[in-house]
């Protein structure tokens, strides 16, 4: 199996929407653990932002198949 640059598995996980999902609700289950409520804002809002990100990812998917 031949291997992979860095580019090119930088490339497959930045074009994965099922690898910023996990991260999203991976961040979520942190989130929940967190009492200071500026620092568990904060982290849901990274959450948020991976779960852009795997919206992102699906539109470029489906622009591909066009």
């Amino acid at each position: 199996m031949p291997e992979r640059s860095a580019a090119g598995t930088r490339d497959i996980i930045l074009n994965s929407a099922n690898h910023w999902r996990k991260r999203a609700k991976e961040t979520r289950a942190l989130a929940e653990a967190i009492a200071d409520s500026v620092a568990k804002s904060l982290i849901l809002r990274t959450a948020d932002d991976y779960d852009k990100l795997a919206e992102r990812a699906e539109e470029r998917a489906q622009k591909k198949l066009r």
